[in-house]
């Protein structure tokens, strides 16, 4: 919490937040800061688990899926500002890289393009993004059939901190 106090941060995606409840000693401390969030939590096991932080002033909406997820872990909220809606999606992507992933990956963006003006894809999808070969090809196939820009954080983890996000996916819709 440090971090987004010292840097002024309004929304910030986070990725293994290890949280094992709704309401914990650590959602309140987050709360007691002036900041809201909305998170997915593991209820059958440790670790993993995603948030979207925001202050508490940010009108932030949180937002589900209709689909159920096998590859990939994710938290979404919306921020509208004047006549544009924004959507954030932290995800988080465990076990092997597969073309399961790319397939659920696809749909999702198929579910949400529709439901906001831009979109803010960031968290951790344990891909080397550098290595285009074969599942990696795909997904930056289906990423960049959507209008997408994929900015690239970080390539590593950071073991002290969790906002160290491997990717951001910025996407501004488009209508044809």
């Amino acid at each position: 919490m440090s971090m987004m106090e010292d840097k002024n941060i309004d929304i910030a995606a986070v990725c293994e937040t290890w949280l094992t409840d709704i309401s914990c000693v650590t959602t309140a401390a987050i709360k007691e800061r002036g900041y809201s969030l909305f998170h997915g939590f593991r209820a059958d096991r440790r670790g993993g688990g995603t948030a979207i932080i925001f202050k508490s002033d940010v009108a932030c909406s949180v937002e589900k899926s209709n689909r159920v997820f096998n590859h990939f872990e994710l938290t979404m909220g919306t921020v509208k500002t004047g006549s544009n809606k924004i959507m954030f999606v932290t995800m988080y992507r465990t076990g092997p890289l597969t073309s399961g992933f790319t397939q659920e990956l696809d749909l999702l963006l198929a579910d949400i393009s529709s439901r906001s003006d831009n979109l803010i894809l960031a968290g951790d999808l344990n891909i080397h993004f550098e290595n285009k070969s074969g599942v990696v090809s795909n997904t930056l196939d289906i990423l960049q059939s959507y209008g997408s820009t994929i900015a690239v954080l970080s390539t590593y983890s950071y073991q002290w901190s969790v906002f160290g996000p491997d990717f951001c996916l910025l996407t501004q819709w488009t209508s044809d």
